[in-house]
């Protein structure tokens, strides 16, 4: 019970900071976060797209550096090839950052 709470205030936050990252091309539908398995699926509705793309990321971290909390992944598949390219070669080496509003949320629930 507690974790599927602590997934759902996390989930909320982490689709608010992507939603923030990518506003200008697209926005996030659904996110679900497992922080015992360390995954994030998401569904994201991108302009010029007729479906949704699926994404899932697999083995995440949380980073604190100055007080600041950023969102890191080390694997991601999504429905489309061409992404799951795109993602590898930009994404992976990237940290997404939390707004500072949730990092007490997430610093209480790691």
């Amino acid at each position: 019970m507690i974790t599927r709470i602590k997934d759902k205030a996390l989930s909320q936050a982490i689709t608010y900071a992507i939603n923030r990252k990518i506003e200008k091309f697209g926005s996030v539908a659904f996110l679900r976060i497992d922080t015992v398995e360390k995954r994030i699926e998401m569904s994201l509705e991108l302009l010029g797209e007729n479906e949704p793309i699926q994404v899932s990321i697999q083995r995440y971290r949380f980073q604190e550096s100055d007080g600041r909390f950023f969102l890191s992944a080390e694997g991601i598949e999504t429905s489309r090839k061409w992404i799951d390219i795109a993602a590898r070669e930009y994404l992976l080496s990237q940290r997404v950052e939390i707004p500072a509003r949730y990092a007490g949320l997430i610093r209480r629930f790691l």
